[in-house]
């Protein structure tokens, strides 16, 4: 995150930036924390707690694609605009 923030902006700003998307990253983690001990509370209480792990695991490997995706369409949309 830290080199795509100063390759993507100003020197100037690449200290708020940084400090924004962590904010929004540690918020994230507390997030799907929560969400993750609701999961497992309601798949263990019905004896299917691989089914949790499998939903948990699922969401963990999409995320990362789905963030690399995003950076790409938004670098490309940066590109055209031409700062």
């Amino acid at each position: 995150m830290y080199t795509t923030v100063s390759d993507s902006f100003p020197k100037s700003d690449s200290g708020s930036v940084t400090g924004i998307g962590s904010m929004f990253g540690a918020l994230g983690g507390i997030l799907i924390a929560i969400s993750a001990g609701h999961l497992f509370d309601y798949f263990k209480a019905r004896h299917q707690i691989e089914t949790g792990y499998f939903i948990m695991f699922s969401v963990c490997s999409l995320v990362n694609l789905t963030a690399w995706i995003a950076i790409q369409i938004l670098n490309s949309v940066k590109k055209k605009m031409d700062f």
